[in-house]
């Protein structure tokens, strides 16, 4: 049948601290995206898809690159439920990929290195770049381009986060041709997996770990009269820091109001304190509309860095077919 509502689970994740850990990449050292991806292949590992996250600023503006899953056996190797393969007298993983948040000496928006990683994972799954041949698939309307456009995304329009009809047809038939063969059904959640889904207020594992990994959550099988995989309420409890950022270790509500709170990334957000009364983080007010963000190279709209920076000299920056006014090299280098 047609295979739907296919996304991604996190089976594993592995933090390299030092150059000198094994499996460090060492394409790192040139910053050349090709190398890079090349010393990727030969991390062998039996997963559906692999990527790497790094702060590397690639040559040539490379933000992103990954293999072109295909639904054709004869068709180079990538993507998806690829399997290593012996080449040269070893074994090479094509399927895997990278993404990068620095770009051109910037920190990339998070809004933006979200999107790379989709657009990247795009590709793993079969989706080649929008072609302008394809009308419904490149429209240049005010909805913008499509995820799989050939230069990248602020992230500003409907469009910009969704597959457009000719990558759905695209990932599709990689789906009906391998899907079976590596992708796995989660219909249900599982308490005691360590991870907090839908149902759970939380998830710290068995009893043995609960005390270690999180005190504030009753382990799987319950605790007294706490249903398993919710607060500890039968404690006193009301809430968990592994869950809550203002939360405190006492898993009660933090009365420490400078405590900060919410996500770093976001630098058209004024920074984020814990008021005392809620668990919570309270919602970010924006920076002033033309505060420059990403090393002056745009001004924060509406609490995003979003705006070219040519509208603060008041010139065009919104001409489809002929610019008038854009930044060198800021929509180059997503392969």
């Amino acid at each position: 049948g047609i295979l739907d509502n296919v996304g991604l689970r996190i089976q594993e994740i592995s933090i390299y601290k030092s150059k000198d850990a094994v499996n460090y990449t060492t394409g790192a050292a040139n910053s050349d995206a090709k190398k890079y991806m090349a010393d990727l292949t030969r991390r062998v590992q039996e997963y559906c898809l692999s990527f790497t996250f790094t702060h590397i600023d690639f040559q040539k503006s490379v933000v992103g690159r990954a293999f072109t899953a295909s639904a054709n056996p004869s068709a180079p190797a990538g993507g998806i439920c690829e399997k290593p393969r012996e080449e040269y007298g070893r074994l090479i993983s094509y399927n895997v990929g990278f993404v990068t948040s620095l770009n051109n000496g910037s920190q990339m928006s998070r809004v933006v290195f979200v999107e790379t990683f989709a657009h990247e994972v795009g590709h793993s799954f079969g989706s080649h770049h929008d072609r302008e041949e394809k009308e419904e698939c490149v429209p240049e309307s005010e909805e913008g381009n499509f995820l799989m456009a050939v230069t990248s995304n602020d992230g500003t329009k409907p469009n910009h986060r969704k597959f457009s009809p000719c990558s759905i047809a695209q990932i599709s038939s990689v789906l009906a041709k391998r899907g079976e063969s590596c992708l796995v059904n989660y219909n249900l959640s599982l308490c005691g997996n360590g991870i907090t889904e839908s149902g759970e207020e939380c998830d710290c594992g068995t009893y043995l770990t609960c005390n270690r990994v999180d005190p504030c959550c009753a382990p799987r099988d319950g605790y007294e009269s706490d249903e398993e995989c919710t607060i500890r309420r039968s404690s006193g409890y009301v809430c968990s820091p592994k869950e809550s950022p203002c939360c405190a270790t006492n898993c009660q509500v933090d009365s420490n109001t400078s405590r900060a709170c919410g996500a770093t990334l976001l630098e058209c957000d004024d920074r984020r304190s814990c008021n005392g009364k809620s668990q919570r983080c309270p919602l970010a007010f924006p920076k002033p509309d033309g505060t420059s963000c990403q090393s002056d190279s745009r001004l924060c709209s509406r609490g995003s860095c979003n705006q070219s920076v040519c509208l603060f000299f008041g010139l065009n920056a919104n001409a489809k077919k002929k610019i008038n006014c854009a930044m060198c090299a800021a929509n180059y280098g997503i392969p």
